[in-house]
């Protein structure tokens, strides 16, 4: 939470519960999808994206390129 808070361009679709969680809504553009799979790629286990589908799919794909970086045997 503390860094969706921290970010300005978020405020307006932070919803903060009392318990010190929260969650996103709000309409974003599709042409930006790619930046906010990066951004919640980045945020780790500490973000859950429930959708939308294309959201999640650009997310998979940001991962499946970091395993391929990190996860591949070594050949040298």
């Amino acid at each position: 939470m503390q860094r969706c808070q921290r970010e300005l361009w978020l405020a307006s679709s932070l919803h903060v519960r009392p318990v010190g969680t929260g969650y996103l809504e709000g309409d974003w553009p599709r042409r930006d999808l790619s930046f906010y799979a990066r951004f919640f790629v980045g945020l780790g286990a500490e973000a859950d994206v429930e959708r939308p589908a294309e959201l999640i799919e650009a997310i998979r794909s940001d991962l499946a390129l970091l395993i391929e970086r990190y996860c591949a045997p070594d050949t040298e």
